[in-house]
């Protein structure tokens, strides 16, 4: 019993679909062209909205706060960072 059925290229139809929605596109478009035009103050707009830093929190971690989030990881993600940052390397 055959249970796939053997075809051409030629019979396949091809739908090529788009990697994200056109409403996210237009939402990521207006988020670069917002940072683009406020610049740090569209950033950290941006951070508040999306939890990642309080409006007085800085935008940037120093040296130590680094390592100390570093230290911190699950050591499957760690492991995971380091082997993409070797790659990169």
């Amino acid at each position: 019993m055959t249970l796939l059925k053997s075809i051409l290229p030629s019979e396949v139809d091809w739908v090529i679909k788009p990697v994200v929605s056109d409403q996210v596109l237009d939402q990521a478009r207006a988020i670069v062209e917002r940072v683009r035009s406020e610049g740090e103050a569209g950033v950290r707009t941006y951070a508040t909205q999306f939890g990642e830093r309080t409006p007085d929190q800085p935008l940037t971690l120093g040296p130590d706060a680094m390592r100390e989030a570093y230290d911190a990881m699950d050591p499957v993600d760690r492991d995971a960072l380091q082997r993409a940052a070797d790659r990169i390397e």
